[in-house]
């Protein structure tokens, strides 16, 4: 038996009135893509002007004198890793941490001519309006400005290390990085 052809004409819809009308999507043709938009609009201008929500940072040059390991299994031996002490916590368990990947050998002689411990890097440390450390961005390493590192090279990190106690109980902290490697504000 051959089978039935559907038929290709158009059909008429019993709200629109026309095939054209019905090509338009619904929520178009109802309106709503304008309404959500000013929705939108008035949510974002809601934010940035509520008394709650304060966008006001302050940015601070801050030093951490930090230790020096050279060398990686893996990215080679000019690897190098700068660590220190969180300041911001009273645990031994937590340290900050800056990794440089990409570097010459220069710069890695350079790093270890330091003391172990004292070699000086500064970070642009900005707050949020309530004092709290939001983000540092690196500024330089000794005499060894920003801008001679690739992306990535120097990102502050903290690092926390949890030690297995009485019989594997769950062990939690709050993280708060890069905040854990600066001393709180004074309320």
């Amino acid at each position: 038996m051959p089978r039935k052809r559907k038929s290709r004409r158009s059909r008429t819809s019993f709200h629109h009135g026309d095939t054209e009308a019905r090509r338009i999507p619904l929520f178009v043709r109802m309106g709503l893509i304008p309404s959500l938009a000013v929705l939108l609009t008035g949510v974002s201008f809601g934010q940035a002007t509520s008394p709650k929500v304060q966008t006001r940072a302050t940015a601070t040059p801050t030093t951490l004198l930090m230790d020096w390991t050279r060398g990686d299994e893996h990215y080679g031996p000019d690897f190098i890793s700068l660590t220190a002490p969180c300041s911001g916590r009273e645990s031994s368990d937590c340290t900050c941490f800056a990794d440089f990947k990409s570097i010459q050998s220069k710069f890695a002689d350079y790093i270890t001519s330091f003391p172990h411990g004292r070699v000086p890097v500064v970070y642009e440390v900005w707050r949020d309006s309530r004092g709290r450390h939001s983000s540092a961005q690196l500024e330089r390493v000794g005499d060894w400005t920003s801008d001679r590192f690739r992306h990535g090279d120097g990102l502050l990190g903290v690092r926390h290390t949890f030690h297995l106690k009485d019989g594997g109980k769950t062990a939690t902290a709050k993280i708060n990085s890069p905040g854990d490697c600066f001393a709180s504000p004074k309320p």
